[in-house]
């Protein structure tokens, strides 16, 4: 501890000791920039309906999920979800797929809680803005330069029970600045 409080009063010492032959100063700028563009980056959670194994789809499974935003300050943006992997998903009916028999579960991703509005991929126009697929909502936003945080709302309707086992499907997020 002594050596320590040695070199530091050694090196107070000497910044306080003047150094021969520095009579005179000149001084200079220079400029610090950076450039920000236009950007934006999503990452998203899982989405699981029910914790342990769920029995009979007699009544609708609701469940939510969250995915972050972060976009530039003032730009705007959309945000889409595809209709998922399964070959028989359409922007209103997606699916997951597994079981024994590859069978398959209905399920579908809203944009708001009372699960009115189905979340639909981002399809571009002629014109190249984004537009929803139709009959479907994207989540659009102004960039604030900080995190967004966006809800998803899913909801497995009642429908007929497939054979036990585990079901998935994987969709795709897209944002369009």
């Amino acid at each position: 501890m002594n050596r320590f409080f040695a070199s530091a009063a050694a090196l107070a010492i000497s910044a306080a000791v003047a150094l021969p032959g520095l009579a005179a100063e000149k001084t200079t700028t220079f400029n610090v920039s950076i450039e920000i563009g236009n950007d934006c980056t999503i990452s998203a959670n899982d989405l699981v309906f029910g914790s342990g194994a769920v029995g009979v789809l007699d009544t609708s499974i609701d469940s939510t999920t969250t995915m972050d935003v972060l976009c530039t300050a003032g730009l705007d943006y959309a945000v889409g979800i595809s209709d998922g992997a399964s070959p028989q998903s359409s922007p209103t009916r997606r699916q997951m797929t597994g079981g024994p028999s590859s069978e398959t579960i209905s399920y579908e991703l809203y944009t708001n809680a009372s699960r009115s509005n189905v979340w639909g991929a981002i399809a571009t126009s002629a014109g190249g803005s984004s537009t929803a697929v139709s009959g479907t909502s994207l989540v659009t936003g102004i960039g604030s330069g900080d995190t967004q945080t966006l809800t998803v709302y899913g909801r497995v309707p009642t429908q007929t029970t497939p054979q036990a086992g585990t079901y998935n499907d994987n969709v795709t997020v897209t944002i369009s600045f």
